[in-house]
């Protein structure tokens, strides 16, 4: 009898086995000849995405100069594959500039508000938090030793105004909110049991949207306007 169960138990697929053959695995970093792929990293978690594009002389076997793989269930949306392209002046799309390392572009185009990260073949530019990045982040570095257009960062914060907003006591210092950022400022008007009421300021595409001054159980009731 027991060894009748034993043999059962053996039979029966593993909890793990099953979850392994239905789950959303990692993928393991690609492989590619003579290009480069951001970012770098040990493992990549299922539906996750890097950008590869290839050496001076090579081009991505897709088209355009930069491609994008997907981890989908611990395998890769395709293979990253670099292919030689004519490099001869008369042969080659003259559409289509030659990207060389940043390093033979000299000096760093800087960004009011933001940062910039170097890679090998690009510069990634971030903005901080108060702003929003307008343009294409990454900047590359042709062969005629110019760089690609820079991006911008352009204001994506309110200064909070109380002025013509009934009973909100002014704050005795500049607040600021960032885009789709929301706060509450006390009001002069309390309640039956002296807890103070509060009107909620929300920054939306640089505008101020403010709610009237309103008590904890009408907010909870979503009746403040």
């Amino acid at each position: 009898m027991f060894l009748r169960y034993l043999g059962l138990v053996l039979l029966l697929p593993f909890p793990k086995a099953v979850n392994a053959q239905g789950g959303t695995g990692p993928c393991n970093p690609p492989t590619l000849k003579g290009g480069y792929f951001y970012p770098q990293q040990v493992s990549y978690r299922h539906g996750s995405q890097i950008t590869y594009a290839c050496d001076e002389g090579r081009k991505p076997v897709v088209e355009g100069w930069w491609a994008t793989i997907k981890c989908q269930n611990g395998e890769w949306s395709h293979e990253p594959q670099c292919i030689d392209v004519p490099v001869h002046p008369h042969s080659r799309d003259e559409t289509r500039p030659m990207i060389i390392p940043v390093v033979n572009c000299g000096q760093i185009p800087t960004i009011s508000y933001g940062v910039v990260k170097r890679q090998k073949m690009f510069l990634e530019y971030q903005c901080d938090n108060f702003h929003k990045l307008v343009g294409e982040p990454r900047v590359t570095c042709y062969n005629n030793r110019s760089w690609s257009p820079t991006p911008t960062c352009q204001d994506a914060f309110c200064v909070v105004n109380t002025a013509g907003i009934y009973g909100v006591k002014p704050p005795h210092k500049d607040v600021y909110l960032t885009e789709g950022e929301a706060k509450y400022l006390e009001c002069i008007m309390v309640d039956y049991a002296r807890n103070p009421y509060y009107a909620m300021i929300q920054c939306e595409n640089g505008v101020q949207r403010t709610q009237r001054c309103c008590s904890n159980w009408d907010r909870r009731l979503n009746r403040c306007g």
